[in-house]
């Protein structure tokens, strides 16, 4: 193996093992510690390679609603956050603004491809389903499922004769390794070389099940799998705050910033929605 090779290589590995170990092992330290610190610098560099990818074709208005909406849905989270709004009004509002961005991206993706403008177009109407039968249910699955963007973006960048490996490799680590930490397995294996703290972190966060509401719905926070399910969404976004802090940004430097002579393809906007 190269020289050049372990470059590429060795950064991701770390990464993947890093959080992984830390998902399993301290699940409530790396979630609070990890959201404390790349939170907001995640948003940040998401918003810049969409711009900097995108940006010239989707045009100055449609970003400023997406930054209008974003801005609202931060915004709420803060009201929720202080008690000064009631999560039974901010959820719903909150999916409502995603519903926005949503619709406005319709018509960009039927110039890409009018299979994949239906294929949005479900989804869109699967949110506006979701908001009128169950706002905090459809909230909970879009904080999933964006973890997962990554690999619409890494589709995107690929050229077709590498997007069946990159894409292959991207979902190994977003889908197979939390389905593998979700088994419960991991912990076993660290839980016996001593290595499991659950509740322990540097922040005052409490306790670890008063965290899980912010991926599982209530009704399952009571099951024995509630942990391993929640450490395995943690990892998912640790991974995500990877890919779009570090991993993005290079592979953009390396592809020369907006594609030359072709739409963007609709495998970016299929699960950038969420």
């Amino acid at each position: 193996m190269t020289e050049l090779a372990l470059r590429r290589i060795l950064p991701g590995a770390f990464a993947v093992l890093t959080a992984c170990t830390g998902a399993v092992a301290y699940p409530l330290l790396t979630y609070t510690t990890s959201l404390a610190a790349f939170g907001l610098i995640h948003v940040l560099s998401e918003m810049r390679y969409v711009r900097a990818r995108f940006g010239a074709r989707l045009g100055s208005g449609f970003l400023g609603v997406v930054g209008v909406c974003l801005g609202g849905i931060v915004a709420l989270r803060c009201g929720t956050l202080t008690g000064a709004l009631p999560v039974k009004w901010a959820l719903p509002l909150e999916l409502g603004l995603v519903c926005v961005m949503a619709i406005g991206a319709l018509p960009f993706i039927w110039r890409v491809s009018p299979r994949g403008f239906v294929i949005n177009l479900a989804l869109t109407c699967a949110l506006l389903i979701g908001l009128l039968i169950s706002p905090i249910h459809t909230v909970l699955l879009m904080a999933v499922l964006h973890n997962l963007t990554p690999i619409g973006f890494i589709a995107e960048l690929s050229s077709p004769a590498e997007r069946w490996l990159t894409v292959s490799a991207a979902a190994l680590i977003f889908v197979m390794v939390p389905l593998l930490i979700a088994s419960g397995i991991p912990y076993l294996l660290l839980a016996r070389l001593g290595l499991s703290a659950p509740d322990m972190s540097l922040l005052p966060a409490g306790l670890l099940f008063e965290h899980f509401g912010a991926y599982l719905p209530r009704a399952w926070h009571g099951f024995a799998h509630a942990q391993h399910a929640f450490s395995a969404i943690v990892f998912a976004q640790c991974m995500h705050y990877f890919a779009v802090i570090y991993v993005l940004p290079k592979a953009l430097h390396e592809h020369g910033g907006e594609p030359e002579g072709r739409e963007p393809s609709a495998r970016f906007w299929l699960p950038a929605l969420g």
